[in-house]
């Protein structure tokens, strides 16, 4: 009988610091109190830039190196819009327009192409999940704005539960190019 490999759940995400995860998780408590729907942990808060999904871990090495060959200025995003998304059942606090995410974003793409991995192809849509089972009601709504200096990015493993999920940061990776390149 063949053993199977061992599979990471893997994806790319900016993720905040103490203090931005404890802002957002206060403005955000009341607004999922009175729902029925199930709030994402505060430690659990992040935007998503690559879903890579199942990789077996003789790949981890290649998903490293596609991640150290990112060369992109840190990130200042405005989390400033509360949105709820109907079809995926989710709320979700989003930025305005950021080129230079998506340029980090298009960046990691291609660079984990080029290390045959294959990242899920989705249109780019940032946010941050603040609340799942979302059925209540519509949500479209000024919040904020939090002001995120992105100064790095990394690479989470998530561990999936029926009642939750834990991730685990696995990588971390600065961002040093210079704005003005």
């Amino acid at each position: 009988m063949e053993l199977m490999e061992r599979t990471h759940r893997l994806f790319f995400a900016l993720w905040p610091n103490d203090a931005l995860r404890d802002r957002l998780a206060h403005e955000v408590a009341s607004i999922v109190t009175d729902t029925r729907a199930r709030s994402i942990p505060p430690q659990n808060f992040h935007i998503t830039l690559a879903f890579l999904g199942a990789v077996q871990a003789r790949r981890l090495p290649s998903v490293m190196e596609a991640a150290s060959q990112v060369d992109e200025a840190p990130v200042e995003l405005r989390l400033e819009q509360l949105e709820a998304w109907p079809g995926a059942h989710v709320l979700c606090l989003t930025p305005g327009r950021c080129e230079p995410l998506h340029r980090l974003v298009d960046q990691l793409r291609i660079n984990l192409l080029a290390h045959h991995l294959e990242p899920d192809q989705k249109e780019f849509r940032p946010h941050v999940t603040i609340a799942r089972e979302w059925r209540d009601r519509n949500v479209e709504r000024r919040i904020g704005p939090f002001a995120w200096s992105a100064q790095d990015f990394v690479l989470a493993e998530s561990e999936t539960s029926r009642s939750s999920s834990q991730y685990r940061i696995i990588g971390r990776w600065p961002l040093t190019r210079s704005a003005q390149e």
